[in-house]
Parts: structure tokens; C-alpha cells; sequence
């Protein structure tokens, strides 16, 4: 037999694991304990968040990378290395580039001085600074995946293209 609680528990993870996986890359382990000792008010939490992270494309007025660009800032102003790293991510994932991040976490220093840049702002660049080499060697490996598995007649056809090509000319 099942536990009713698990299933519960189960079927509200997963109703919003697409949300965290798409807009995040991963589930933070905050959300997870909260899910576990507190399924509604996880379901709650995170329906909303849904709802306001929605993005341009689903007819919202800002882009999300803007909408993670003013949760790392304050996250920054709040002091909150954790979420700083996971919005950071997401602003990356959804398109932000790094100069766009520096920019906006120093307009916090506005609002709350140096600190929101020296405590935790300057770990959201060092962690985009990673996150973008992490980003190209994705890339780099993924490039090299698709050339491996490129036909190889492909490859010894062009030439023989060009011979026939070569051939009508004269």
C-alpha cells in the first residue's frame, strides 16, 4: 500500500517541477524541504511564482530575464547568497548577459550602499563569470557530439560534388 501523504506530496512536486527545471535548471533545496514539510503552502508558493514569473512570451510586460535581474538585486540588498546564485542562473538561462547583471546590481548600491554589492552582489558576477564557461563547454561538447555524428559519406560527397561541378565547367 501507498502513503496517501507521499502521493500528495509526490503529485505536488511534480506539478511544479517544469516550472523550477525551465525557469531555474534545477529545484532549490529550500523549496524541496518546504515541499516536504509543508505541501500546501508549497503548492501555494510556488503557484504564484508561476504566475509572476511568467514570461514575455506568455504575454507578460517584462522579459524574465528582467524579472530574475530584480530578484538578484535584492537578493543582493536582502543579503541572500543562495538566492542570488539560483536567480542569477535563471536570469542567464533566460538570456541576461553579464554586463546586464553588473549594471543592475550596481543600481543597488542606490538603494542599500556598497554592501549589496560587497556582500553577496560581486558572488552573483563570480558565479556568472563560472556559469558562462560552464555554458560554452556545453556548447563546445555539444558542437562536437553533432560533427561526430555527421554522416561520413556527407563529408566524402562535397568533394565529389565539387569534381562534377569542376567537370560541367569545361
Amino acid at each position: 500500500m501507498s502513503d496517501p501523504k507521499k502521493t500528495q506530496l509526490d503529485e505536488i512536486i511534480a506539478r511544479h517541477t517544469h516550472h523550477y527545471m525551465t525557469d531555474m535548471g534545477a529545484m532549490p533545496e529550500a523549496l524541496l524541504q518546504l515541499a516536504e514539510y509543508a505541501p500546501e503552502a508549497f503548492d501555494a508558493y510556488s503557484s504564484l511564482r508561476t504566475a509572476l514569473l511568467k514570461s514575455d512570451a506568455d504575454g507578460a510586460a517584462l522579459p524574465l530575464k528582467i524579472k530574475h535581474l530584480i530578484l538578484v538585486v535584492l537578493d543582493a540588498i536582502r543579503d541572500e547568497p543562495i538566492g542570488i546564485i539560483n536567480h542569477t542562473r535563471a536570469a542567464m538561462m533566460a538570456g541576461l548577459t553579464r554586463a546586464e547583471l553588473v549594471e543592475g546590481l550596481l543600481l543597488g548600491i542606490i538603494v542599500y550602499g556598497t554592501p549589496a554589492w560587497g556582500k553577496v552582489g560581486r558572488k552573483a558576477v563570480d558565479f556568472a563569470v563560472t556559469y558562462e564557461k560552464e555554458l560554452a563547454a556545453k556548447a563546445a561538447k555539444a558542437a562536437k557530439a553533432k560533427a561526430a555524428k555527421a554522416p561520413k559519406d556527407a563529408k566524402a560527397a562535397k568533394p565529389a560534388k565539387a569534381v562534377k561541378k569542376a567537370a560541367k565547367v569545361k
